[in-house]
């Protein structure tokens, strides 16, 4: 099991891009994971209530781009701090944000979201004290948001991000 490899997903995180103060967050309750390893599984259930709080700089000052196609891509990298276990470090992740111009197949239930984002970062179990919840995590952990939506009718609003 030393160096096995496991997939898990969760569709609890939320993401939030915030044009006014240049951040991006994401806030992961951990105990929504579902892996494909019942052991893991069982660990993580018995953490109790415990989040993943990633806050990073959003160089995007506008989210309102658009091109001729009537959809664009804008990517970057940045730097983050990422808290687990109260564990607080830096990393280093990647993003992108795309514009499909309100096209009908990014709608749920009544309500369109034009703007996506895909978030991904990489960070060592043993930095977190995640080897200690799980003995055989061992190898690096990579997260990704993908297809995430972006909802612009709460501008403004505050951090998902503990202070």
């Amino acid at each position: 099991m030393k160096d096995s490899m496991w997939y898990a997903s969760s569709i609890a995180g939320i993401v939030q891009a915030n044009e006014t103060n240049g951040e991006i967050a994401l806030k992961l309750d951990l105990s929504t994971i579902i892996t494909d390893e019942d052991r893991l599984d069982s660990a993580i259930a018995n953490m109790g209530q415990q989040f993943l709080f990633f806050r990073g700089n959003f160089p995007i000052s506008n989210l309102s781009f658009s091109d001729n196609d009537n959809e664009i891509q804008k990517d970057f990298t940045g730097k983050a701090k990422l808290t687990i276990n109260g564990i607080t470090k830096e990393i280093t992740y990647t993003a992108d944000i795309f514009s499909f111009n309100n096209d009908d197949q990014f709608a749920v239930g009544n309500n369109v979201y034009p703007l996506r984002i895909g978030l991904f970062f990489e960070f060592e179990p043993e930095d977190f004290n995640l080897d200690k919840v799980f003995k055989w995590l061992t190898n690096g952990i990579e997260v990704e948001v993908s297809n995430g939506l972006i909802n612009r009718t709460n501008q403004g609003g505050n951090s998902i991000f503990p202070k």
